[in-house]
């Protein structure tokens, strides 16, 4: 069940990235 925590911290650290990338996306 390693990969799925690895795969949710991408989701999550991709999300953040584009939220500070696109302020506006809010």
């Amino acid at each position: 069940m390693r990969r799925v925590r690895e795969a949710t911290q991408f989701v999550l650290y991709t999300a953040a990235y584009q939220s500070c990338s696109q302020p506006w996306a809010w």
